[in-house]
């Protein structure tokens, strides 16, 4: 009777544990991805909420090599890294540009922003309008990032910079700092 209940206990505990994943506002996340062969571990979720309202726009994830609290050490760490961005409400792609570009100012020194505009320009027009349920998704390597958008082709933008400094607009005077520490894991 024990060797049957340890058996039972076993076989029902396999499953939780290779099926770990994150779960807020109903959008589930897996707990890591795999890019250029290195498996990135979720390191936090969030809710990206917009407007004095705190209109719920997606649920993003962040996956990285070596999980952290500390945004200093997310921008440092090597690349790979990874984000996907769940919209759980339609948003216009004017919108999304404009989120982008108040992003990019309050993150970014006035010189890097305009010695990277030419590519933040790039990465703001591979953008189109993305109804619910789609999500954006974010491969970032050494000077380069790759948007997969919605239904949308992949677009791949290389220039010096560019990976840090679009990973930077979560960190560095975030837009909404309820995201920025749920991708810390501390919320």
């Amino acid at each position: 009777m024990t060797k049957l209940l340890l058996l039972l206990t076993t076989l029902l505990l396999i499953p939780l544990q290779m099926s770990m994943a994150a779960t807020l506002d109903g959008v589930t996340l897996s707990d890591s991805v795999t890019i250029n062969k290195k498996k990135l571990t979720l390191n936090g979720i969030g809710t990206r909420k917009a407007t004095w309202f705190k209109v719920k726009v997606y649920v993003g994830g962040l996956y990285v090599q070596s999980k952290t609290t500390d945004a200093k050490k997310i921008l440092s760490q090597a690349y790979p890294k990874f984000i996907n961005m769940h919209f759980v409400r339609d948003v216009k792609k004017e919108k999304l540009i404009g989120g982008w570009n108040d992003a990019y100012d309050a993150a970014l020194p006035k010189e890097q922003l305009k010695t990277l505009r030419p590519a933040l320009d790039k990465f703001n027009n591979a953008m189109g309008d993305i109804t619910e349920g789609e999500e954006v998704l974010l491969t970032f390597l050494q000077d380069e990032i790759t948007m997969k958008f919605g239904k949308m082709a992949a677009t791949t933008i290389k220039a010096k910079g560019i990976a840090h400094a679009i990973l930077s607009v979560w960190f560095i005077n975030p837009g909404d700092e309820g995201l920025r520490d749920g991708f810390l894991g501390i919320k």
